[in-house]
């Protein structure tokens, strides 16, 4: 779903879902101009659940976004000292109101309360201030994406950890990404990090420390290989172009990119 979501707005509802995705129904389109920010909702029948997926960095407006590292305060009554990424809030907030109208619909409908959100890159950031305000709203959420950067200072990688305690934020060996914004401008993560590494072995990290010395945080900041943030998994996850957008069997041809102009992608 985090990979589909680079298909764009155009794609998502006639987007076609085969193997684990069979079945999955995408129901609404979120997006605001602009912010260019783009996702879906929609529901999975084999766990009763509804989905929200945001799509990663693909225009200047997103990239301003990324690039907007300053701070704003996080309107919580149990944190007062709690602030996130202005440019991924504002993003966030841009599609709220749609987002909280198209959970409701298909929570409705099929009746569950569970909801599951993701995305890469940016859409990681994305789907972490979602998931956070529809905990808030009185669902039970959780949460895996790709590659996500810094959201917010340690007040609020501290209330996220002990709010959304089904969080999972999958890195993968030298992906810059997530070391950006530095800790040094007050940004850090929230726990729990699954680290991949080079050979595509995973780990699941530290419980308790968002960053945990022994995965990602372990490489010394710049050092990063730009293909580690593109691929996931095994999964070309940064750039709709190199998806098949009519059904979810991705490529897996990792020479077609070596030669790409990956740029920043956050």
């Amino acid at each position: 779903m985090s990979q589909a979501a680079y298909c764009g707005k155009d794609e998502y509802l006639k987007h076609v879902w085969t193997g684990p995705l069979t079945g999955f129904v995408a129901t609404a389109v979120l997006y605001n101009e602009k912010h260019d920010t783009e996702g879906f909702v929609g529901y999975l029948p084999s766990d009763h659940s509804v989905h929200v997926s945001f799509r990663g960095s693909s225009s200047m407006a997103n990239w301003m976004s990324d690039l907007n590292a300053t701070k704003s305060d996080y309107s919580d009554p149990d944190c007062h000292k709690c602030e996130v990424h202005d440019g991924f809030w504002t993003a966030e907030q841009s599609v709220l109101t749609e987002l909280f109208a198209a959970v409701a619909d298909v929570a409705l409908i099929y009746g569950t309360r569970s909801v599951k959100t993701t995305g890469h890159s940016l859409g990681a950031a994305l789907a972490q201030l979602a998931a956070m305000d529809l905990q808030k709203a009185g669902y039970s959420v959780s949460m895996i994406n790709f590659g996500q950067p810094r959201v917010g200072n340690r007040y609020y990688a501290d209330l996220s950890a002990l709010k959304l305690p089904n969080q999972y934020r999958v890195t993968h060996h030298k992906d810059l990404v997530p070391h950006v914004p530095v800790e040094l401008m007050g940004f850090r993560h929230s726990t729990t990090e699954v680290y991949e590494d080079k050979d595509g072995i995973i780990k699941v990290c530290s419980a308790t420390e968002g960053e945990d010395k022994h995965c990602s945080d372990k490489f010394p900041f710049p050092a990063y290989g730009p293909l580690d943030h593109m691929v996931y998994l095994g999964t070309v996850m940064s750039g709709g172009q190199f998806a098949n957008c009519q059904s979810n069997d991705l490529p897996m041809n990792l020479d077609l990119i070596e030669g790409a102009d990956t740029g920043f992608l956050a």
